[in-house]
This record gives C-alpha cells, sequence and structure tokens, in this order.
C-alpha cells in the first residue's frame, strides 16, 4: 500500500513538472514574462545575459536540495530532489513556441497552471446584521461561517467579521443573501486556490 502511495505522488510530481514546463516554455518565456519563484528569475537572466533558462534553473534547484537537506529532513529532501532534477530536463525537453500571441492572455492562461482550475473564494462579511446573513448562509449554502470579532476604527465599535470559504460557483448566491439583509453590508472577497478541510478535501458536511 505504502509503494501504491509512493507511485501515486511520484505521477502527480511529474504531471506537475511536466505542465509547468508547458507553461514556462509556451506561456511565459516566449513573452518574457518573469513570474515569481526561480522559474521567472531564469526568464529574466535568460534575457538579460543570455544564459539558457534550463542551466539556471539547475543551478538554483541545487541550492534549494543542499538547504532542504539541511534544514527539513530526508523525507521533504527526496521530494524535492525528484522535483529539482526534473524541472530544468522538463523545461529543455518542451520546444519554446508561443502558443497564445496576446500577452495578456497568456498570463491568464498560465495562472491556472500555477494556481489550479478548482479555485476557491474566501468572504469576509462586516454587517450590523450578522446572525441573519449567518443564518441564511448556513440554510441556504449549507456552510458554516466562522464569526471573528472586529473593532472599527472610525467609530471604535464592536462588530463581528463574518468568513467564509465556498467554492466560486456559490459566490453568487452569498451576495444576494447578504443584499437580502444588509445593501451597505461591506465585503471583501479573495480568491484562494487550496483549500484544505472537512467538506473540501476529505468527508462531507460544513466548513
Amino acid at each position: 500500500m505504502k509503494i501504491k502511495k509512493i507511485i501515486i505522488r511520484l505521477i502527480w510530481i511529474v504531471f506537475s513538472i511536466a505542465l509547468l514546463a508547458v507553461g514556462v516554455n509556451m506561456f511565459l518565456g516566449p513573452h518574457q514574462i518573469a513570474a515569481g519563484g526561480l522559474t521567472g528569475l531564469a526568464i529574466i537572466l535568460e534575457a538579460w545575459i543570455g544564459i539558457d533558462r534550463s542551466i539556471i534553473v539547475y543551478i538554483g534547484n541545487g541550492i534549494v536540495v543542499i538547504a532542504t537537506l539541511i534544514f527539513l529532513g530526508r523525507e521533504i529532501f527526496i521530494n524535492t530532489i525528484i522535483g529539482a532534477g526534473l524541472l530544468p530536463f522538463a523545461i529543455q525537453l518542451v520546444p519554446q513556441y508561443r502558443l497564445v500571441e496576446d500577452t495578456m492572455l497568456s498570463m491568464v492562461v498560465m495562472g491556472y497552471i500555477e494556481n489550479g482550475l478548482n479555485k476557491k473564494k474566501r468572504v469576509h462579511i462586516i454587517s450590523k446584521h450578522g446572525d441573519a446573513i449567518t443564518r441564511d448562509i448556513m440554510a441556504d449554502l449549507g456552510k458554516s461561517v466562522t464569526v471573528i470579532p472586529t473593532r472599527g476604527s472610525y467609530d471604535n465599535v464592536d462588530m463581528p467579521m463574518l468568513m467564509i470559504t465556498m467554492d466560486a460557483g456559490d459566490y453568487r448566491r452569498l451576495i444576494e443573501i447578504v443584499d437580502r439583509h444588509d445593501e451597505r453590508a461591506f465585503v471583501v472577497t479573495d480568491v484562494v486556490s487550496d483549500v484544505h478541510g472537512r467538506g473540501f478535501t476529505y468527508g462531507s458536511g460544513s466548513v
């Protein structure tokens, strides 16, 4: 069973690295877009001093692997060395081709490659009608709500802030619930690429 898990994990690592290499060589590199991390730095240095991006990734990953062995232990070291060895090879193997002509569109497709397709939304709500909003969220969306005590600096009044994480498809229904009780509610929404916990990565029920 342990061997099966290791094989599945290796398959996912290889698939992820291949996908990242496609993003670098077909979306970011052809437009000289420097994303965050080592691959972004490699694109900058390749354009600046002419060193192949895969060589820069090899050097940077070598430093990361050594640091991982020293500070993070054997298991993480093994996973890191697999990824560090395969990524530069994949970048060399995948052809450098401008798949999309529009620079902005290229940044958007690459964003999905890096962050995943199944995005979630994290919403913070401040309203005087927090109890009613919470009740309807639980009833209509089947999600629980985290209540965080806050105090506004303008009027120095304590007011609960509601936090909920949900699938992007439920967001419009949430806004309808909030507007139904308080059209002046203060709502801040973030897009998150990964959520772990009950109702998302295991089991069922509210989060």
